[in-house]
């Protein structure tokens, strides 16, 4: 039976593959001929965020899903300052994997239809699970169908390392708990092997054991314990300088500090929330501007950072100003305060 799809696409770090990213492979091997596994964040130094390297995930997710032909595994590396070129990257990386497979195949195989031009186009899949802001990569490839997973189980790959790290005082949301007791020990190992698959739990226990478990249990107990009390707090801010045919975009504040004043549409910064995007959210919800976000984005044309120590009432608040130059034409007039 034809599947729907030649080729799905699953892109993650994998710190460490659980048991939801074996439910995701298994459900796009029911709707495509082949999966794409890319594992993310290659090349990146050990830290508690990222512990096992790319070849050490290859290995642990081959060792569990036992892949054939069927199952085609490459690498990502970030690109935390230019999506563009991530994006490029990861086609690359998908169109070669491709195009080995298909090499691979016999000459009659429909996808290789009038080789070597290939005229019949392969069709193409991305699966994943929205469940917070770093899940906006999904968005990124329109040209493929995106294949949206709920949430398994609830877990995640942030859960397992927390209760990995410190077995004693796990901080994953099912174990967090205000006392530090020994006898946690055991259930987070068994939180730990209920959500991944046996040889993952056989080689994380054994891991514990080395090297690079010390220096990373080193660095967890240090973040752990990290008092940035003796610094002052500061505070992230941005504004969006909006221009169109001479007028300029404000809004009047509702509350205080500053209350009825003319102001720039901005605000805080989520703590999870890269400047640009939170520009951007940020005029949408003060604003109601009807201006598609490409088209904002590629209006940018300078940006600055105001950091007097004394600009805000609040404290001292850094704030990221982005000037958006408009075409010219009728400015909105918008009722919003």
């Amino acid at each position: 039976m034809k599947k729907k799809f030649d080729y799905i696409v699953y892109i993650g770090r994998f710190q460490p593959f659980h048991n939801a990213h074996a439910e995701i492979v298994e459900e796009a091997q029911q709707l495509a001929d082949r999966v794409i596994l890319l594992i993310g964040s290659h090349n990146q130094p050990r830290t508690i965020e990222n512990p096992w390297t790319t070849n050490e995930r290859h290995e642990m997710i081959y060792q569990t899903l036992g892949w054939d032909s069927t199952g085609l595994t490459d690498y990502v590396a970030d690109r935390r300052y230019n999506d563009q070129h991530w994006v490029k990257s990861v086609q690359n990386t998908v169109a070669s994997l491709i195009e080995k497979d298909l090499n691979k195949r016999p000459r009659n195989d429909p996808l290789n239809q009038g080789y070597p031009e290939r005229t019949k186009k392969p069709k193409i899949a991305i699966i994943g699970h929205k469940h917070d802001e770093t899940s906006e990569y999904l968005e990124m490839f329109p040209q493929w169908e995106f294949i949206e997973v709920g949430s398994i189980d609830g877990v995640h790959a942030t859960d397992i390392r927390a209760a990995y790290f410190d077995p004693q005082c796990p901080r994953g949301r099912r174990f967090w708990t205000p006392t530090c007791d020994g006898t946690l020990v055991d259930e987070a190992n068994e939180f730990i092997k209920d959500h991944v698959p046996s040889v993952i739990f056989k080689h994380l226990i054994s891991w514990r054991a080395s090297n690079e478990y010390a220096y990373l249990d080193d660095q967890y107990q240090f973040i752990k314990n990290y008092d940035g009390s003796k610094y002052d707090p500061s505070y992230n801010t941005t504004d969006a300088v909006v221009i169109q045919s001479g007028h300029v975009l404000l809004v009047q504040r509702r509350a205080q500090p500053g209350k009825g004043l003319w102001a720039l549409p901005g605000g805080f910064i989520n703590r999870h929330e890269r400047v640009i995007p939170a520009m951007l959210r940020e005029l949408r919800e003060e604003t109601k501007l009807k201006v598609p976000e490409p088209v904002l984005k590629g209006s940018i044309k300078d940006s600055n950072v105001f950091d007097d120590p004394y600009r805000s009432l609040r404290g001292r608040t850094f704030t990221h100003a982005y000037l958006i130059e408009l075409k010219d034409g009728v400015p909105p007039q918008e009722e919003t305060k």
